[in-house]
């Protein structure tokens, strides 16, 4: 329900989820169940985590929603992303902040309740600055760079980044610009949404 106060429709979660992952969406009336990767685990993991800070009796989707909002690197954020969601303030589009804010709204927490997930939070990733933010923290006193950055290589080698389907060739042309001696900065460019952060977690 808290997705439904934003102008995002359905089909456009669709065209975004087909246009990251290189794959369409068919509507046959059949599931299939899928393992966990390793990130999704981690999601879920988080979520279980909010709902005891919460006291909660079951792990609820608003749990799993926040978990994933606090989590850039996954193909849902870019998906969300994509439809036009906001994850800064520079890019365009409905902030995370407020859809975060809406969905602590919604599912009534008061004030203890975002405290006690917050510090959980920040208890669990002293070095995400840039999550810690969005949730509401105050920024570290170790430098602008830790702040406002993230290392996605390290976060590539930790296993934290979901895999970046259909943009090899992208990908793979940023890759031959870095490895040129002079005019070795590729720029990524383009309106909100297009991709500009699933090429950089791919390439990392």
């Amino acid at each position: 329900s808290v997705l439904n106060d934003y102008p995002m429709q359905i089909d456009e979660f669709q065209d975004a989820a087909e246009h990251i992952t290189g794959q369409a969406f068919q509507s046959d009336n059949r599931y299939e169940i899928f393992p966990f990767s390793y990130r999704m685990e981690a999601i879920m993991k988080h979520a279980r985590e909010i709902a005891q800070v919460l006291h909660a009796k079951t792990l609820g989707t608003e749990h799993v929603l926040l978990s994933l909002l606090a989590d850039r690197g996954t193909l849902a954020s870019q998906v969300m992303e994509f439809a036009g969601f906001a994850f800064t303030e520079q890019d365009k589009g409905v902030p995370i902040a407020s859809l975060r804010k809406n969905l602590e709204d919604k599912a009534g927490w008061d004030k203890n309740d975002i405290k006690a997930i917050r510090s959980l939070y920040r208890a669990q990733n002293p070095n995400r600055q840039t999550m810690g933010n969005m949730m509401g923290m105050p920024p570290s006193t170790s430098g602008g760079l830790e702040d406002y950055t993230r290392d996605l290589t390290e976060m590539a080698r930790a296993g934290q980044l979901e895999p970046v389907i259909g943009r090899d060739a992208e990908i793979s042309r940023m890759i031959q610009i870095l490895s040129r001696k002079t005019k070795n900065k590729p720029v990524l460019g383009g309106e909100a949404g297009v991709g500009k952060t699933a090429l950089a977690l791919g390439l990392a």
